[in-house]
């Protein structure tokens, strides 16, 4: 079999111009074979395999042991060798290699990102002893197993190292390089007395609000994201193996070298590491919801199908936010930013006081992580907070680079003082969540290690705080999170902390970092969206101000009593409590689900909770309304005209009804004021000025209006008809005029038979006499009564 040694000797002695063609060729259709690489991770800083693109073989390293050595350790490094290529390869080795002993390693984090991307050859010799692969055939792979005791190799500073792996032929004099893998290997032995970096992960375990406001969902996806393999239960399930480790790095002491005395291993303890869960308590109210056994949950007005998931997750969460401290988010991690610039702040405000009833145990009260950790110095002015996780871009250091990275600890000032704040590190947190092929995650927690380890032996402060956060609803598959989590409770110069604990540290005096602010395009909610939102809202506030007046002075509460309770003396009623915030908490939390920063995209849900938020705001509402009669007559010039109102909530109302005629005939009367006890209505006649009327009668169009009790509209106008007669004013004059004329008949009348009497006691006796004609024919008949 023709191998490709065989054929590169064939090119170098010059025989057969036409392999010399078809090596030409081959060598054009091998530079084409893509490489076994992975994504750029920091923004482009590195990449986890960096295999030399002009390289034949692809090498692969799955595992560095341990990730740092000590003295008296045995590093190993393990992984797969691949021959991509058409061509057999013969006379193959494998070796581990160590930077020039002469050249100084690194010790800082700009030294090690300069390198990050390099793919150069070490001018230096093998770390150990080569291993002999001997021929790979076309397509064939094979796995290998470097080894090599610490104390062997010139490490003589504190620092991080650069090591590579390569595949080459030949010997020491003449070789031929055809694979090769860069990484790094941190070296801080306890001599180095390197202060400790405290190191805190937020851990944001929030979900998109599926609740309607009928207590029903629009789909089963939270049970499906709390299930074993669900983004939340992968996500609460390294959460808690984190926050329960413990024990000992197992030892990987090497056997003594010739001629010295193995030191004894010092024991690398396994810490805990309390990351800091960050809960929305909609998310929570949902999974109560979902876990209640008396009412199971609806999907569509379908039973849901998690309800054992549902008590399992919650139980989980409580076991976690019982050891470590949690950040809540106002109810339904509303976005900030885009409701203030609607002018609808005051719903952040209560949505933060929503927030503070989630019932978990251990939240940090006042602690806050705004969307994308930015804010904006107006909005952070109106907030009552007590502590901030921010990302860099909301407070990038305006001071020159000190050459160390800043701690994470700043103050952000506000009127009256200041705030203590932490930065997040941008560049660790998208290292720590960057998804990477099974077969490179061991160089990616390398790079995690070395970089850590080259903060830790930069300098600057004594004592520093990095501060990590993933995205706000990222998914954990795919990267290697799980093992950079172990790793931070492994690494001897990391110290785990939680949010609170980093937020107690000192800021750095020789860093200034600029005041709080948004930068430009960041993501935020629909302005339509958002509008509405507010408007809705608005309407809201007259809804609610309406409801559970305040009895009159002396007056005695205007509910119905409640029947008593099992405990309550026989014979006795409890008078219910009636609490307009009670009354309106669920539709007023269905806005801040609408407000929800997981629907910043359009039509991505917000909408729909919207319009069923909005629907029920309007049922609501029609439960008190004017109820239309037939049509009225007016007579006279301040008629009573009767308006009827109906209550059918289940609370007491306090409204004013006003009427505003659509015609200049009719002087608007003014406002007024009742209280309609629950399910009751209640008739008002309301006078009203007719101005000026012609003869006959003429139809006038009238509108009844609710008001509210600080006089806004509510409810829409109710159009009444009624009919203004013009003969009003003659007819009560005919009414004056005919009561006058039988006024003056009955005293004429009673004027006479006074006189008649007289006359008669004073006659002698004598049979009665008939009346005169005349008399008789003058006199009227008495009126009817």
């Amino acid at each position: 079999m023709t191998t490709r040694r065989r054929r590169v000797r064939a090119v170098r002695y010059g025989t057969r111009p036409r392999r010399r063609v078809a090596l030409a060729v081959i060598a054009t259709l091998l530079s084409a074979v893509p490489l076994l690489t992975v994504g750029p991770v920091l923004g482009g800083a590195a990449r986890a395999q960096t295999t030399a693109g002009d390289l034949p073989l692809t090498l692969t390293v799955t595992g560095i042991d341990p990730t740092a050595p000590q003295p008296g350790d045995q590093l190993t490094v393990s992984g797969v060798l691949s021959n991509p290529t058409g061509l057999s390869y013969d006379g193959l080795f494998l070796a581990l290699r160590l930077q020039d002993p002469t050249t100084p390693p690194l010790q800082s984090r700009a030294a090690l990102l300069d390198v990050a991307t390099s793919t150069d050859h070490f001018a230096s010799d093998n770390a150990g002893d080569p291993i002999p692969i001997g021929s790979l055939a076309a397509g064939a792979t094979v796995r290998y197993r470097l080894q090599v005791a610490v104390d062997a190799l010139p490490l003589t500073t504190a620092g991080v190292y650069r090591i590579s792996v390569e595949a080459y032929r030949g010997d020491i004099s003449n070789r031929e390089y055809d694979g090769r893998v860069n990484t790094f290997l941190p070296w801080l032995p306890p001599s180095a007395a390197v202060p400790a970096v405290q190191v805190a992960w937020v851990w944001p375990l929030l979900s998109t609000p599926r609740l309607l406001t009928a207590s029903s969902f629009t789909d089963d996806g939270l049970g499906v994201e709390i299930g074993p393999s669900g983004r939340l239960g992968l996500l609460l399930a390294v959460a808690g193996q984190a926050a329960a480790q413990t024990g000992v790095v197992p030892d990987q002491g090497a056997p003594p070298l010739p001629g010295s005395v193995d030191p004894a291993p010092t024991p690398v303890p396994i810490r805990p590491v309390p990351v800091t869960p960050v809960i929305d308590p909609e998310n929570l109210q949902e999974l109560t919801l979902m876990a209640d056994p008396a009412v199971p949950y609806q999907v569509k007005g379908v039973p849901g199908s998690y309800r054992d998931a549902a008590a399992g997750y919650l139980a989980e969460l409580r076991a976690l936010t019982a050891t470590t401290p949690a950040i809540v988010t106002p109810y339904g991690d509303p976005d900030i930013e885009a409701l203030f610039a609607a002018h609808a702040g005051q719903l952040v405000t209560q949505a933060q006081s929503t927030g503070l009833e989630s019932g978990l145990t251990g939240v940090a009260t006042g602690l806050m992580w705004p969307p994308d950790g930015t804010l904006s110095q107006a909005t952070l002015d109106q907030l009552t907070v007590s502590g901030l996780v921010l990302s860099s871009k909301a407070v990038p250091a305006s001071t020159a680079d000190p050459g160390y990275t800043p701690t994470a600890r700043t103050d952000v000032s506000r009127p009256g003082g200041t705030v203590p704040a932490v930065v997040v590190d941008d560049g660790l947190s998208r290292l720590a969540v960057t998804p990477v092929p099974v077969a490179d995650r061991a160089l990616l927690e390398q790079r995690f290690a070395a970089e850590t380890a080259a903060i830790a032996v930069e300098g600057g402060a004594p004592a520093r705080t990095l501060v990590l956060a993933p995205g706000r609803r990222w998914s954990s598959k795919g990267s290697s999170i799980r093992a950079l989590l172990d790793e931070t409770g492994r690494l001897p110069w990391l110290n785990p902390v939680n949010v609170p604990q980093a937020l107690q540290a000192a800021p750095d005096p020789a860093v200034v970092r600029s005041a709080v602010h948004q930068p430009p395009n960041q993501p935020s909610l629909p302005s339509g969206l958002a509008g509405r939102i507010a408007a809705t809202n608005s309407e809201l506030a007259g809804f609610r101000s309406i409801l559970c007046p305040a009895p009159a002075a002396g007056a005695g509460a205007t509910t119905t009593p409640a029947p008593a309770s099992p405990s309550s003396a026989p014979g006795t009623t409890t008078a219910p409590v009636c609490n307009r915030d009670d009354e309106t908490l669920s539709l007023q939390r269905s806005l801040y689900r609408a407000a929800s920063t997981a629907f910043r995209k359009p039509g991505s849900g917000g909408e729909t909770l919207l319009d069923a938020a909005a629907a029920e705001l309007r049922r609501d509402e029609g439960q008190v309304k004017i109820v239309p009669k037939g049509e009225e007559v007016l007579v006279g010039n301040r008629p009573r005209l009767p308006i009827s109102i109906v209550n059918n909530l289940k609370v007491p109302v306090k409204v004013q009804v006003v009427l505003r005629p659509r015609s200049a005939q009719l002087r608007p009367p003014r406002a007024i004021t009742l209280t309609i006890p629950a399910q009751s209505n209640v008739q008002q006649d309301i006078t009203i000025t007719v101005t000026s009327a012609r003869a006959g009668q003429q139809r006038v169009l009238v509108d009844a209006q609710l008001l509210t009790p600080n006089s806004r509209d509510f409810g829409t106008p109710v159009p009444l008809t009624v009919r203004v007669s013009g003969a009003g004013a003659v007819v009560v004059v005919i009414t004056i005029a005919v009561c006058g004329l039988l006024a003056l008949a009955v005293v004429v009348r009673l004027y006479r038979r006074i006189r008649n009497a007289r006359r008669r006691s004073s006659a002698p006796d004598e049979p009665d006499a008939v009346p005169a004609p005349e008399v008789a024919a003058t006199a009227d008949p008495e009126p009817e009564g």
